[in-house]
């Protein structure tokens, strides 16, 4: 005996020992899961969640989080007396408008000043109130600059841009210089001079540079979405949004879908009846059906229970694991009613169950452990998204297993006492059996309704949707005709994949994680659409250095310089204190002690620099500094991520102490961050389930044709997802990370059903290996359809990217299992049979109780 039999035949035999035992104590294990599921549940009151996006969507401890940190200790917050975006550690609270005239003519004409005016009106006269009742509006919670409110885009309440304007006095110098872009767009110019724009953007930025303040802007950002709700133009249209908004609309539209889950469960119900529905009314196994949802359902309930005692964040992507687990458990209930199919419908109840675990104890073994080992080692992802979603899940998929061997094979015990005392499958009264009736004296919905029998063979058990894709399957595949046609089809899907792999774009476009019917969705196109992404860049020195020194300052320009070179950079804007200091008449360089005194002159009198520069206690020396360029407008995600790497580069390369730094780097790591923690985590759970598959199926072939089937699949989910529109994100990633345990799910059965099938030939193998797994699997497949098929309704990126990936799953998974590897098989396995004797486990042998420690009965084919 080899070694890789040795080894299946001990777990087998561990397995048949357990379910011998719970067949004796099947209420035991009943009570025991749902206690132990619903006691963990009634945590769920005290869950606690987080729907932060920097936090749960970005990487955790990055570069970008560390360099703001140090920035914050270093530069303090200045919103409320002199405040400037580029000296901003964050993207800041405010609320933001965006115009467009209804007619789609120049949103310039000046008749719209007037609707501009009453907005800003309305605005600035929205107010809240604190715990005292005291009123604050805008104008209170403003961040102010000369002791005024700073509004983006408030040149357009004044007569003097409006005269400028129509004078043809607003050149494109000027439109540049004066930061026109950032309200007015797009801009059309004639002769130079702007003429018309379709849009104007106006923001309203508040301060928070206390926590009383920070909490009494947040409070008036919900108070603007009330009122800009409110506001009604007769020529124009408006788009609106806080610095709050994303979060908000994502959490609104995910806890809304999740009532999607309840109208999944009960469809999979239905669906289990229906496939367990064969049999007569006694032998009739729709009860175990509704016991394996179920069971998948508590085990959601013991998870979100557990992970509340355990103080882990709900995070939103979390909605979508009970889909997942839903189609996980049925799953596994089809494999162990295949199993309790094949079993020995003659033998005693503790016979049959322990025929279930030895036959598919190691099969719902290796799909549980494959799942669970992939989602553990989704947990060491640098984003809290994947971390969060992985614990959830990996506890999931382990209650999920652990219901399976409690309740669900207790109920298993307890259908096959019904069956045995011959009870009627719905009133479990005793009925009689058909051949003691009169069948001439009674109907035939009496003696169908009325009498019934213990099934005496697989087929009389199984419903129509088991027995079509066994029957059909086989017959079609091992065709010559039917082999061409798979071959071609793979080649044509593996070339599809290539393509797409190469395409395959990287990042997280934000307003896609909400509903196309949200007010940030409208927004953010409109933003999108007509006005420029450009980005304030900072070189922050947080050290001190001697400024009066030519090097120094030479050094600072060269860095500056360099940074303006690059194509990403406008090569016009720079924002350099020590320079402008320099060239004005305060500046002397006698001492370092003349050289402070007078740059404090100078700052009080230069307020664009004042944030920029930080004195110690004594104020006679320079504790840290900055420096500002500014970032063309980029649009595409890849370049984000490039240029924050290229400032990086450029900072470290120079001699200047200094980082690189903009508040929108916390949300360009992912774009960097995504493909090679994809690949680490991916890779470590494959290697993961390579080591499950050699412990629990050590065979050299069966291994490799799982590793093949596995990176393919894969590979076909990474490239088909650019052809739905999909990008590798923090969210995607997740589902590629899942898609490693299912790839094995579907592998594996058809491998092992071949390795241990007989037959004159390889075609004969295959076809006896396909009539006993194409049944499970292929239903498996359908419940897995069923399970995420509501989420189509869903208008949250977040539900509606998972149906999209996990449907690429199933299909591809569905693909390999039943149709590329049987070819493969058929055409280049094994020509020696792997099994001795194989007539000492036909079913219907008076040995079968010492054959059964050398067989797997999940893949004996019918006699």
């Amino acid at each position: 005996m080899n070694f890789s039999r040795k080894v299946e035949d001990k777990i087998s035999s561990v397995f048949a020992s357990y379910g011998r035992a719970l067949a004796i104590y099947p209420c035991t294990a009943i009570i025991t899961c749902v206690l132990l599921n619903g006691l963990l549940g009634v945590n769920i009151q005290w869950m606690t969640s987080d729907s932060d996006i920097v936090r749960v969507y970005t990487p955790s401890n990055s570069q970008a989080d560390q360099d703001r940190d140090q920035l914050v200790s270093v530069f303090p917050d200045s919103s409320g007396i002199n405040f400037y975006r580029q000296s901003m550690d964050n993207l800041g609270l405010f609320g933001e408008l965006i115009i467009i005239p209804r007619d789609g003519m120049n949103v310039l004409d000046r008749k719209y000043q007037r609707d501009i005016e009453n907005i800003v009106e309305t605005v600035r006269a929205t107010f809240v109130t604190d715990i005292d009742d005291t009123t604050f509006k805008y104008d209170d919670l403003c961040a102010r600059r000369n002791d005024r409110c700073v509004i983006d885009g408030d040149f357009l309440l004044g007569s003097v841009f409006w005269g400028k304007l129509e004078n043809g006095g607003i050149t494109r110098r000027i439109f540049e210089q004066e930061g026109y872009s950032l309200v007015i767009g797009p801009p059309t110019f004639v002769n130079e001079s702007l003429q018309s724009a379709t849009a104007l953007k106006i923001r309203f930025n508040l301060r928070q540079d206390s926590r009383t303040f920070n909490e009494l802007s947040a409070k008036w950002e919900k108070q603007f979405l009330e009122t800009s709700r409110g506001i009604q133009l007769n020529d124009s249209e408006i788009a609106y949004q806080i610095s709050d908004s994303l979060n908000i609309e994502l959490d609104a539209n995910t806890g809304s879908d999740i009532v999607y889950f309840s109208l999944t469960f009960t469809l999979m119900i239905t669906y289990a009846s229906f496939v367990a529905s064969g049999g007569n009314c006694v032998s009739q196994r729709g009860h175990l059906g509704r016991a394996g949802v179920i069971s998948a359902g508590l085990a959601i309930l013991g998870a979100f229970g557990l992970m509340s005692v355990l103080h882990v964040d709900f995070v939103n992507i979390v909605g979508v694991m009970p889909f997942l687990i839903i189609g996980i458990g049925v799953d596994d209930m089809f494999i162990m009613m295949s199993g309790l199919a094949d079993a020995d419908q003659s033998a005693e109840i503790e016979d049959k169950i322990a025929f279930v675990m030895k036959t598919s104890g190691i099969a719902i073994t290796i799909t549980s452990l494959t799942n669970f080992i992939a989602f553990v080692v989704g947990i060491t992802s640098v984003f809290k998204s994947v971390r969060n979603f992985c614990l959830f899940t990996a506890s999931a998929v382990g209650f999920c297993y652990f219901n399976q061997i409690t309740f669900f094979l207790g109920c298993m015990v307890l259908h096959e006492r019904r069956v045995a005392a011959n009870r009627h499958c719905v009133t479990c009264v005793p009925v009689k059996f058909p051949d003691e009736k009169n069948s001439t004296s009674e109907s035939i919905a009496k003696r169908m309704c009325c009498t019934g029998s213990p099934a005496v063979s697989r087929n009389e058990q199984e419903s129509m949707f088991e027995k079509v894709p066994r029957l059909v399957i086989p017959r079609v595949l091992v065709s010559l005709p039917a082999k061409l046609i798979t071959v071609m089809l793979y080649l044509t899907y593996l070339a599809f994949s290539i393509i797409g792999v190469t395409r395959l774009h990287q990042g997280l476009i934000l307003q896609n994680l909400v509903s196309e019917n949200s007010y940030f969705h409208r927004f953010s196109n409109w933003d999108f659409e007509y006005f420029p992404l450009k980005y304030p860049l900072s070189f922050a020195v947080p050290t001190p250095l001697n400024y009066s020194s030519v090097k120094i300052s030479d050094d600072i320009q060269s860095l500056l310089t360099t940074g303006r070179k690059q194509i990403e950079v406008e090569d016009s804007f720079e924002l350099n204190w020590l320079k402008s200091y320099q060239q004005s008449s305060y500046f002397t360089n006698k001492s370092e002690s003349a050289f402070v005194n007078g740059l404090k002159h100078f700052l009080n009198n230069t307020n664009v620099f004042k944030n920029d520069v930080v004195f110690n206690d004594e104020k006679d020396l320079i504790k840290a500094s900055r420096f500002h360029v500014m970032s063309t407008s980029i649009k595409d995600t890849s370049r984000q991520g490039k240029l924050m790497l290229r400032m990086r580069e450029i900072a470290d390369d120079s001699s200047i102490p200094c980082f690189a730094f903009s508040p929108a780097f916390i949300f360009f790591e992912q774009y960097v961050s995504v493909l090679p923690s994809t690949l680490q985590t991916v890779g470590i759970a494959v290697v993961a389930v390579f080591v499950v598959a050699c412990v629990l199926m050590p065979n050299p072939f069966l291994i490799l044709c799982i590793t093949i089937s596995l990176a393919s699949i894969i590979t076909g989910v990474l490239g088909f997802m650019h052809f739905w529109g999909l990008s590798l994100s923090s969210i995607t990633m997740i589902h590629v990370i899942m898609s490693v345990g299912f790839s094995v799910d579907f592998s594996a059965h058809i491998c092992h059903a071949f390795l241990t099938s007989e037959g004159p030939d390889k075609n004969a193998r295959v076809s006896k290996a396909l009539e006993i797994t194409a049944g499970p699997v292929f239903n498996s497949s359908v419940s897995s359809v069923i399970g995420i098929v509501m989420l189509t309704l869903s208008d949250s990126y977040v539900f509606i990217s998972f149906f999209r990936v996990m449907l690429l799953v199933i299909l591809f998974g569905l693909f390999h299992g039943m149709f590329v590897l049987p070819v493969v098989l058929s055409l280049i396995g094994p020509h020696k049979q792997i099994l001795d004797n194989v007539s000492l486990f036909k079913r219907k042998s008076k040995k079968i109780e010492e054959a059964i420690g050398n067989y797997n009965h999940a893949y004996q084919p019918d006699s």
